[in-house]
Parts: structure tokens; sequence; C-alpha cells
């Protein structure tokens, strides 16, 4: 478990670091080996052409003897200079640790060397590289075989120099590398500080925020790597500012729609009370008896309602035969439409596609569609629900003999608490909100049309049976 951002990016970045630069170091000391080696033998055999350029066949043994001779003196001419070198290595030493070089000619006689060149015949080797022991040291040499001119050139260095120059090198390279870590540490502590500060900008801001402060949090100079849990935060802050919204809502729209209903119970109750007369007392007792059902039926409304969001997404969700919870709803409400001496018919094909969707809120649709028509119908008539399945959707309509709804109000019967004037049947109008919402969590439509055979109102609703979970709460 990371506890901490910045102690995770800290040790990971300086573990980082201090692996790579171990890893440089291992590289200067094995892997660039091989072709630092092969750096200095290219300079011993630039050395050795470069002496074969200045040797000429007719140069005159007075010639070369003057050249020597000044080539031994090499070590006053440095002193001359005023050479600068650590007291514990003299001029000799330096010498030696140079490239040194000899010149052999025909029979075997050295021509011309260099003042700390070994002492030691190397005329007879074959053109190419060799290693030799002189004087309990090791040397690499280059043999450069002129046999057209009888010249025999040999270039060559001490491995000890070219061991200690390798050495010198990787240790600066570590040198370097310890004085620049702390600096290194301290640029990646700040780097790291200053990316963590928008992340504690951000929860500062949270964190002084009221609790009933709901607005969008600012995305503005905000890194991208934020965005999206800024983004998150601000759809939650939206869903809990709905949530309260709808608790507002809930609490105004029960104490709206309650007043009445408890207000006639309570002036009924208190008329039984008063009342000595059975039948007044009967006739009271039957009011209040409806006033408690139209205050049951106005609270069920209001919890549905409350549930049904248009934010809300579809859990649940099943294989419905639609014709199947048609029929299990209709004998539900049979006691109801008997009542009215209304018949209700169930017009569907035998085998009807299934939808996907959520079996408590279709019967909820279903059972205010039902219940409405039954409500408006007048006695002795006829309520039928139609299932008509088509190619990719399933068609449901509740057709009534009521009075209908004009073309003008038809939309606006979807709002809650609308009614229409001059409706003498009680209701709490949120019926055909609570459906409304209902279909639109189901992806589907809903129409409101006049019966093509006699006055009334016809409810068409159109599902997509080949629709998916992923689809639906889309």
């Amino acid at each position: 478990m990371i506890r901490s951002i910045r102690s995770f990016l800290l040790f990971n970045l300086f573990l980082s670091v201090t692996l790579v630069s171990v890893l440089t170091v291992i590289g200067n000391l094995f892997l660039e080996h091989r072709g630092f080696q092969t750096h200095l033998d290219s300079q011993l055999t630039l050395a050795a052409h470069t002496i074969r350029a200045f040797i000429v066949p007719n140069t005159s043994a007075t010639q070369i003897k003057r050249i020597q001779d000044r080539m031994n003196h090499i070590p006053q001419y440095m002193h001359s200079l005023n050479f600068e070198y650590d007291e514990e290595i003299d001029d000799l030493n330096l010498l030696l640790k140079s490239i040194q070089f000899q010149v052999w000619g025909d029979r075997g006689k050295l021509l011309l060397h260099s003042f700390a060149a070994p002492q030691v015949s190397l005329a007879k080797m074959n053109t190419g590289f060799h290693n030799i022991w002189h004087h309990e040291h090791s040397w690499r040499l280059f043999v450069l075989n002129l046999p057209e001119q009888d010249l025999h050139i040999v270039v060559l260095q001490r491995d000890n120099f070219r061991a200690e120059l390798e050495r010198q090198i990787t240790e600066d390279s570590i040198a370097i590398m310890l004085i620049t870590y702390p600096f290194l540490a301290l640029l990646i502590w700040i780097i790291v500080g200053r990316g963590l500060a928008s992340i504690r900008a951000t929860a500062q801001a949270i964190k002084r925020r009221a609790p009933n402060k709901l607005t969008q949090i600012r995305n503005t100079n905000v890194p991208k790597e934020l965005l999206p849990l800024i983004d998150e935060l601000n759809c939650l802050f939206s869903r809990l500012s709905e949530a309260f919204a709808r608790e507002q809502r809930f609490a105004s729209n029960a104490a709206h729609e309650l007043r009445t209903p408890l207000a006639a119970l309570q002036t009924q109750a208190q008329v039984a009370m008063e009342s000595k007369d059975i039948e007044h007392m009967q006739a009271a007792l039957t009011k209040v008896l409806k006033s408690i059902e139209r205050s049951t039926h106005v609270v069920q409304q209001l919890l549905t309602l409350s549930r049904l969001v248009p934010e809300a997404s579809l859990d649940e969700l099943t294989s419905i035969d639609l014709k199947q919870l048609a029929s299990e709803m209709i004998i539900e409400l049979l006691s109801s439409a008997d009542k009215k001496n209304i018949s209700l018919s169930l017009i569907s094909p035998e085998k009807i596609p299934k939808i996907l969707g959520n079996k408590t809120a279709l019967l909820i649709l279903l059972r205010n569609l039902i219940d409405n028509a039954l409500r408006y119908s007048p006695d002795g008539s006829e309520v039928s629900i139609e299932i008509i399945p088509q190619e990719q959707t399933l068609t449901l309509s509740v057709i009534d003999n009521g009075p209908g709804i004009s073309e003008q109000l038809r939309q606006r019967v979807f709002e809650r608490f609308f009614r229409v004037l001059g409706t003498q049947t009680e209701g709490s109008g949120l019926g055909l909100n609570i459906v409304k919402q209902i279909v639109d969590l189901h992806k589907g439509t809903i129409e409101l049309l006049t019966p093509q055979k006699h006055p009334g109102l016809e409810i068409k609703i159109t599902l997509w049976h080949n629709l998916n979970s992923a689809q639906l709460n889309d």
C-alpha cells in the first residue's frame, strides 16, 4: 500500500538515479574497456605511420645520429622549459609512460629510438600488435615492417600506463557523480514538491468548503493527471446537489399534497366523534376512509417519484416478457375494474420478443397506466392493453374511453402535479410523470393519441427489445 505519493516518488527516483549511476560506472569499467584499448592501439598505429612519413631511404647516418642526439637531450629541454610536474613523479617516469618507438635497419641495426624506449631487439616480429614482458613491465607494441626500405618500426607503450589512464578516467567519473549527486537529489526534491503542490492545493480547496457548498471545483491551471479526479468530484457534487434538491422537493411535495387530505381527515374525524347520529357518524367515517385512501395513494406516488430521477440508472436488469407482466397487473387490478363494471382486455400475439429492463419499474409503469385508465373511464366501458411486436421494438398501448386530453395539454400532463382543469376524478398529478421517467430510463418513447374507434385516450409506449445493459445505463 502506498501511504505517501511524495515518499514513493522520492525513494524510487533516488534509487533509480543511484542504480543508473552505478551501471554507468560499471559500463566505464567493463563495457567500454575494449573500446578504450582500441583507441590507444589506434594511437600506436598512427605514431608508427607518422614516423614512417619522416624517415626517407636516403637519410644519412650523420643525420640519423644528429636526430638521436637531440632526442637524448629531451629531459634537458623539459627542465629548461620549466615543465611542471608532481614532486613524486620525475621526468623520466613521465617519458616512460608516453609512447616509445624504435627504428631498426637492415641486419638488425638500431637506427633510431626514443629516449625511454626499452633496450631490447624487437625487429624480428611480424607486422601487427604484440605483447611483451621486459624489466618487470608488460608492454603493448605495434610493429610496422617495411621490407622495400629495409626498415622496421616498433611503437610501444607500457600497459600499466594504459590501466592507470583508464582508472583515472573512471575515478574522475565517480568523483563527478559523487559531487553532482547531492545537487541532483535537491533538484528531485524540489521538482517532486512542485509537482505535488497542485494536489495539496486541491485538497485544501476541498477542505475549506462548507458542508452545503456543492459547486463545481475549478479545473483551470490544474495538471492533466488531476483532471479525471476533479471531473469525478464535480460529478459527485452534482449528484449530491441533485439528491439534496430531490429531498427538498420531496418534503415540499409531501407537505403540499398531504395538507388537504390530512385536514379533511381531521375534520371528518372530529365530525364522527361529535356526531350522535349513527348514520352521520358512518358517513363521516366513510369520508375518513376515502381521505386515508387518497393520502396513501399520494404517499406511494411521492415515494416512487423520489426514487425515479432523470440521472438514475437501471439496476437488477432482467429479461422480461412484457405480455406476462401486463397479465399479472391486469389480474391485480381486476377488483378496481369490477367496482366500475369496466372490462379489461389484453391484445397480444402468443409469443413476443423479451426486453431487457427492471421488472419493478415496468410494473409501476403498467400500474399507473391501467389505474389511470380505470379512474378516467366511465362505468360499464372498456380498457384495452395492446402489445404489438415489430422488428426492433415493442409497442405497448393502453386505450380507455375517458374524456381524453386535448392536444394543447398533452405535453403538460407529464409535469409534476399538473392536472387538467375540470377533472372530477381524484389524483395526485404524478402518475404520468412517473411513467415518463420510467420510459426515459428504458430509452423508450411515449405518445398521447386519440383512439381511432371511439373517444378517449391512447397512451402509446415504444420500447427497444435489442438493447443491452450498457446501452440502457449509458
